[in-house]
């Protein structure tokens, strides 16, 4: 497992917070913990947990990856809310042939929270080898829609290879397990 900063988008938004991952694959489970700091209590995350799958979290707080194998147009996203609520989709190609990932019907997702601290994180453990051939390598990218109090986003990657927010760029992709 190795811990990578999260960046905002240069054409974002940037309220004064932390935010990173810790990612690691051991065999065929890709682990994927986010760890954010907000000790002015800037970011609004949701405190009911749901744990449902939903379509549209992205357009709130959603901590989301990507995933894919190497030469393959197809791949798959997944996003997690604060309030447990996920769900995980595969596209036939970039922004393509999106559909409800049917081979998961759950993800389990651990929150972890204090506020006097200001830190919050979440995590969670994906089955790769329901998706994909056992042992397959992947690259993967790693990103969130941060929204504020004031319901402002901010866009954050490991890497933004365009002028806009784009997470399904494969050149975001930048991590091989």
């Amino acid at each position: 497992m190795e811990t990578f900063p999260l960046l905002p988008h240069p054409q974002s938004l940037k309220p004064s917070i932390e935010l990173s991952c810790t990612v690691g694959r051991e065999d065929d489970t890709l682990s994927v913990d986010f760890q954010l700091i907000d000790q002015h209590s800037q970011i609004l995350l949701c405190d009911k947990q749901k744990g449902e799958r939903i379509k549209g979290l992205w357009e709130k707080t959603c901590f989301e990856f990507f995933f894919a194998e190497p030469g393959a147009s197809n791949y798959w996203e997944v996003n997690l809310s604060p309030s447990t609520s996920w769900n995980v989709f595969s596209f036939k190609s970039i922004r393509h042939g999106m559909t409800a990932e049917d081979q998961l019907q759950h993800l389990p997702i651990v929150i972890n929270q204090d506020e006097k601290t200001g830190t919050f994180s979440l995590a969670t453990k994906l089955p790769l080898d329901k998706l994909l051939i056992s042992g397959s390598l992947v690259h993967v990218g790693v990103a969130a829609v941060i929204q504020t109090k004031e319901e402002k986003q901010s866009y954050w990657a490991l890497f933004h290879p365009n002028d806009h927010p784009d997470f399904h760029d494969r050149a975001s992709f930048v991590l091989e397990l």
